[in-house]
């Protein structure tokens, strides 16, 4: 009979353990926040890069393809890139309300329509600005400055990539120096157009890649690139 009593409380205190635990509530697992996206483009602007024009359809063909969101800075990579004064244009794509998404709503329809039309008004702007950009007759590529505007304006909380299109011909070195080991560690860099008959030209590049810890790419023109 002892026995009997024995087990009953333990499946008694069993159950009850059960139903608290069942009851406690559920640990909320963090969600990772979302970077933004930042594309940084160089554009050479000096008569020698040949395939500019090739490099400049490139880049219309990435815009084509921006997300929501997404915040694009053009600038020269002619005399002195690193200044203020050689920032071309700085656009955001506007970001996609979730409110927006459901397609069972038709204020959510309305609202998505409004804002896709606001993103790809946009993205014509800034197609608008890249087509009427046209080679000049600088002395000096510098894209040394360039790449260190970068590395300076790189934040924890935003995906950066940057392009270049250039031949890569880079004859001012005022920044060189500057530019230290790992600080693009992680960041993706595209050279668009790269079509360079000089092996030497490549090399050097890589070599400064792998020395500020890119994950580098050069790209033949009208090669497709794919960024997200």
């Amino acid at each position: 009979m002892k026995n009997v009593v024995i087990i009953a409380k333990i499946v008694l205190v069993t159950g009850f353990l059960f139903v608290l635990s069942s009851c406690a509530p559920e640990k909320q697992t963090e969600q990772p926040v979302k970077k933004k996206m930042v594309i940084r483009v160089g554009l050479d602007y000096t008569g020698s890069y040949s395939l500019f024009k090739t490099g400049v359809d490139d880049l219309l063909s990435v815009v084509e393809n921006l997300v929501p969101g997404t915040k694009i800075c053009l600038r020269e990579l002619s005399n002195d890139s690193y200044n203020t004064s050689n920032l071309i244009e700085v656009l955001t794509l506007p970001e996609i309300n979730e409110s927006s998404a459901n397609p069972f709503s038709r204020k959510g329809k309305i609202k998505a329509k409004l804002e896709n039309d606001q993103i790809n008004a946009v993205k014509s702007e800034l197609s608008f600005i890249i087509s009427k950009l046209r080679s000049k007759k600088y002395n000096r590529t510098d894209i040394d400055g360039f790449l260190l505007n970068c590395i300076e304006n790189l934040k924890k909380d935003e995906e950066t990539v940057i392009l270049i299109v250039s031949d890569l011909e880079q004859n001012m070195n005022k920044y060189s120096k500057y530019l230290k080991p790992k600080t693009l560690q992680g960041v993706k860099v595209f050279v668009l157009a790269f079509q360079n008959k000089d092996p030497k030209t490549r090399k050097t590049w890589s070599e400064k890649f792998e020395y500020l810890g890119a994950d580098y790419s050069f790209l033949e023109p009208r090669d497709k690139l794919v960024i997200y």
